[in-house]
């Protein structure tokens, strides 16, 4: 096993364990979820291998980067003995070949462009010298992260860790299927990055039969099918269904023709994975125990709403 700091979003603290847990179940990873806490945004987790983190990032929102643990202290004085002790570990990124780059990540405040300076200056000692440095592109990226309460901006941190740079999360994805950029939404569309988070909850990924009973736009379908889901939506409100009526933009009256549920999955390349849209009442229907009391769908994504449903 490796030790790898993982820097989690300072957003939706409270389901961070759970989507991590959700993800490694999902790629069979063997992790203690109990080194995931809520209490530091960054974790220092084993796990057996990079491709494992790898893994990991491919999925989860709320994992902002992952680094490999190489040295780690309270201090930079410690960080720079256990460096001083580990040195040897550096000597397989020692080459013309492989070039480098560092890179200070604070984490609970900002740090000026002297202060990063000073405290790469400070690395002068660790055997890299054969290696070019590449600002842009390097082939080893390493990290220094640092940990800090936030209160004053000079405190020293409580905690440094650097590494080896493994890769980001899937945090931009709340950017890429933001709300005011989709084609058809609606008063009650999920937030992207609850609907992502969702969608690693219920563990959807590739091939996958997912079900929304209340699928309204679509929202919380569009992440499942983005993972590689087959989507089948039910809604009992027609106008909802079907695009018709008034819209939910502040500049637009009335709903076009281009806004509809298949139209959001068009508009990200994914409509192969749009099945099917039933205007139906979930309470009635038994669809998710169809063609027998074992079901039929891998997993089912929902709102709030699902509390009340009536089987």
């Amino acid at each position: 096993m490796k030790s790898y700091v993982f820097v989690f979003s300072q957003m939706l603290k409270e389901f961070r364990r759970a989507e991590f847990e959700a993800v490694a179940q999902m790629f069979k990873i063997s992790v203690d979820i109990a080194s995931v806490v809520t209490s530091r945004h960054a974790c220092i987790v084993q796990l057996p291998s990079d491709e494992c983190v790898r893994q990991i990032l491919s999925r989860c929102m709320l994992v902002r980067s992952a680094t490999e643990l190489l040295a780690s202290g309270s201090s930079y004085a410690e960080l720079h003995e256990d460096l001083k002790r580990n040195a040897d570990s550096f000597k397989k990124y020692n080459s013309p070949d492989q070039s480098f780059a560092f890179k200070l990540k604070p984490i609970g405040h900002k740090r000026d462009q002297k202060y990063i300076v000073d405290r790469f200056k400070e690395l002068d000692f660790l055997p890299l010298h054969d290696s070019p440095v590449n600002l842009s592109s390097p082939t080893n990226r390493f990290n220094l992260i640092e940990e800090s309460d936030g209160r004053k901006p000079n405190d020293p941190p409580f905690a440094v860790h650097f590494g080896r740079f493994i890769g980001n999360g899937q945090g931009e994805l709340k950017n890429r299927y933001n709300l005011p950029d989709r084609c058809y939404i609606g008063n009650t569309t999920m937030d992207p990055e609850l609907s992502f988070l969702m969608a690693n909850l219920a563990q959807a990924q590739p091939n996958s039969l997912v079900l929304d009973p209340f699928c309204g736009t679509g929202g919380i379908l569009l992440p499942a099918a983005h993972f590689g889901g087959y989507c089948i939506g039910s809604e009992i409100n027609y106008m909802v269904a079907h695009g018709i009526g008034k819209s939910s933009r502040v500049d637009q009256k009335y709903l076009t023709d281009e806004e509809t549920v298949r139209k959001n999955f068009e508009q990200y390349g994914l409509e192969k994975n749009f099945l099917a849209l039933l205007v139906a009442d979930s309470s009635r229907h038994d669809i998710w125990q169809f063609p027998s009391s074992s079901g039929l769908f891998d997993c089912i994504v929902a709102d709030r709403k699902w509390r009340y449903l009536i089987y």
